[in-house]
């Protein structure tokens, strides 16, 4: 995330074609190493530095920025690229000097998506004469680029080296970090003349949106925190491969800052930079056309790395993931030593919905420059370029790595988000709602509402009902269907649970989970509500608790008409919308995350919701009067105003208290985080942003 300035909100609305805006990064000028084998070069890590401010882009507009600190002689910068803010999908690339040429912008290095903030490791040639580089972008995005390291000749500065791979990579284990804190991680094994470490950093479980900075310890916090090395998100894990420079005094420990909320991180050791590595060339390489194939879950598939020397030992490649339904694993080998058993590291995490971006150092074959991917959950496009490579020789190496350490481990990590592949449905209609076995799986309960503790649980036997449900009998429990209609709830005391509501067909949205007949007491646990593609809203009436519930594709997730209802730990996320909804004269879609036309005693928390347009709650009393209504310790973001309190002709909103929520700062209007009339007096306590910790206030409109 870009520091102080950086805003983002998630994704709301699948990928649903990339194609034009996903490609290698070859920037013009560059030397193809096919023809010409780089000259010996090495390696010098610096602590980072921001070599480009935030500064926003105008559709296909370009910045320049400086490389004014880099060493005598030094060919080519290890550069963070960093973007956020896009107004829709933009393809970013990075050029060496001041023109953005036709064939630069042709190759971006990553895909910026609306609301969600992406970071991708790029390799970049200096312009000898300007030192300069430039950013272009198709659409309006904010971008921040930030130095780890130089490529320079051999012999030109004292603290270069060749990269050394370890000969089998060990993952090291998770610990836990929380809002603005520094931790410092020892690297065991590291060679005696090793500068700098090449690490894969992993996160998960975190609360909301952040932005993690890798420095070398002892480098000043204010210095460390002012760069960002990559974004974890409240959704799912994510994924960076990192060069970064040892430190502390030993030498060998780096250290990590986290912006905000709180999560779990992992360090894994790749590699080391060694002056020991002699003869070594590490460069740029002018690659080829990218791969791209879509890679099914369980399949997997060899990449020719076409650009590549003959001498080449080590590729630096770049893989994007795009078109995923749900968070997908993409692996491969990197033990050289022993390939026929060797545990698979993850090369990327793409994304749901998400053109998910990682830039790798992986071994190759002389003669054989093949990579292998293997896919796990869910299909994905797969891009593969090569951006640059290491060679020839370099020392043996080195004994791999026991798993990196912290010394605080201060809270419980929290899980992995591991995506699981749902259970086929068998297709035979049941009438009547029946009861399954509990999972055998669970998934977690703790940490934020994600893909890995929401909805259906792992292991959970669905079978398909055609149509619509009608529950009419008092206290039926609905469990392990996949309704492909809606369940029209007509008696007290109904409980839906490990069920999937996926609708059907209609002219106009209707409600997935229907409880407008006001029946008390009904309960809505680990299920998900999804429209298939039709127009939806997920869960409409009153007299509810829902809980662990993932609502998604639906234009409303949730709408009350009256009170009476607690929601919690659940995901609400990635609205359907349209610009022109026919349903509305062409006007825009009014899609809210909650909308509450009126009622009494209503509870929002520990849930995270993002993906509306218009707002995240909405109050619009225009049925009831609203009253007593309890938001805490939510994650919120988008919309206009993510909190929208509109009183209309009721009069004031009484007794409404938002506590210890954090906010994202995507809304349409600057800073708008709540937004309430004069008359509505709210009791707003302890409410942060999630980029700089700032206060919330509450906008008067």
């Amino acid at each position: 995330m870009l520091k102080k300035t950086l805003y983002r909100r998630r994704m709301t609305g699948l990928v649903v074609a990339l194609a034009t805006v996903l490609s290698a990064s070859t920037l013009a000028g560059w030397t193809s190493a096919a023809e010409a084998a780089p000259q010996p070069s090495g390696y010098q890590a610096v602590a980072p530095e921001r070599v480009l401010a935030p500064v926003t882009i105008p559709a296909q507009g370009k910045v320049v920025g400086r490389f004014t600190e880099a060493p005598t002689g030094a060919t080519a910068a290890w550069v963070v690229l960093t973007a956020a803010r896009a107004a829709a999908a933009s393809a970013v690339s990075v050029c060496p000097g001041t023109t953005a040429t036709a064939d630069c912008r042709s190759r971006p290095v990553l895909t910026a998506m609306s609301g969600v903030a992406t970071s991708s490791p790029v390799l970049v040639p200096i312009d000898p004469t300007t030192k300069a580089f430039t950013i272009n972008a198709t659409r309006s995005v904010l971008v921040a680029a930030d130095v780890e390291g130089y490529v320079v000749p051999r012999g030109s500065a004292t603290a270069s080296g060749g990269y050394s791979e370890v000969a089998k990579p060990v993952n090291g284990s998770s610990f836990a970090i929380g809002a603005r804190e520094l931790s410092t991680v020892t690297i065991p094994n590291v060679p005696a003349d090793a500068t700098a470490v090449a690490v894969n950093i992993h996160s998960s479980g975190f609360t909301g949106p952040s932005y993690v900075a890798a420095c070398p310890a002892g480098q000043p916090r204010a210095d460390c925190a002012a760069t960002s090395t990559f974004n974890p998100n409240a959704v799912g894990a994510r994924d960076t491969f990192a060069i970064v420079k040892l430190g502390g005094a030993s030498g060998k420990q780096i250290q990590l800052y986290n912006n905000a909320g709180t999560g779990s991180l992992r360090v894994d050791a790749r590699g080391f930079i060694r002056a020991s590595a002699t003869d070594t060339a590490f460069a740029p390489v002018a690659a080829a056309a990218p791969a791209s194939i879509v890679l099914k879950p369980g399949a997997s598939s060899a990449f020719r790395l076409a650009g590549l020397s003959s001498t080449a030992t080590q590729a630096v490649v770049r893989v994007t993931g795009v078109g995923a339904w749900r968070d997908t694993r993409v692996t491969t080998c990197l033990d050289r030593t022993t390939p026929a058993n060797c545990a698979p590291s993850v090369v990327l995490l793409a994304g749901k919905g998400q053109a998910s971006t990682n830039t790798v150092v992986v071994p190759v074959v002389a003669g054989k420059p093949v990579l292998t991917l293997t896919n796990s959950a869910a299909s994905v496009r797969l891009s593969v370029a090569v951006v640059g490579e290491i060679g020839p020789g370099g020392s043996a190496p080195t004994t791999a790595p026991k798993p990196p350490t912290t010394p605080k481990p201060t809270a419980t990590p929290q899980p992995t988000a591991t995506p699981q592949p749902t259970a086929t449905p068998t297709p035979t209609p049941t009438p009547t709602p029946t009861a399954t076995p509990k999972p055998t799986v669970p998934k977690p309960t703790t940490g934020a509402p994600n893909a890995t503790n929401t909805g259906v649980p792992a292991g959970t036997k669905l079978t398909i009902h055609d149509g619509d449900l009608y529950v009419k009998t008092a206290g039926t429990v609905v469990s392990g269907l996949d309704v492909r209609g809606s369940i029209i709830v007509q008696a007290a005391d109904v409980t839906i649970k490990n069920t999937v509501v996926h609708g059907r067909v209609r002219d106009v949205p209707v409600a997935l989970i229907n409880n407008l007949g006001h029946y008390p007491r009904l309960v809505i646990t680990d299920t998900e509500v999804a429209s298939l593609g039709q127009r939806a809203n997920g869960i409409m009436g009153s007299n509810f608790t829902a809980t662990r519930v993932n609502i998604h594709h639906v234009e409303d997730t949730v709408h009350l008409t009256a009170g009476d209802v607690t929601i919690s730990k659940s995901w609400m996320h990635d609205n359907q919308h349209f610009e022109k909804d026919p349903l509305r004269n062409n006007t825009p879609t009014h899609d809210d995350s909650i909308q509450i036309q009126g009622g009494s005693n209503i509870t929002i928390t520990g849930n995270t919701i993002t993906g509306s347009h218009n707002a995240a709650v909405q109050i619009t009393q225009d049925r009831t009067k609203v009253s007593n209504i309890v938001f805490s310790n939510n994650f919120a973001d988008g919309g206009a105003c993510t909190i929208n309190v509109a009183q209309g002709s009721l009069g004031p909103i009484t007794g409404m208290r938002v506590l210890d929520n954090t906010f994202g700062r995507s809304t349409k209007l600057y800073d708008c985080a709540i937004i309430a009339p004069k008359t509505s007096v709210l009791d707003v306590q302890r409410n942060y942003y999630s980029n700089d910790g700032a206060l919330v206030k509450v906008k008067n409109g």
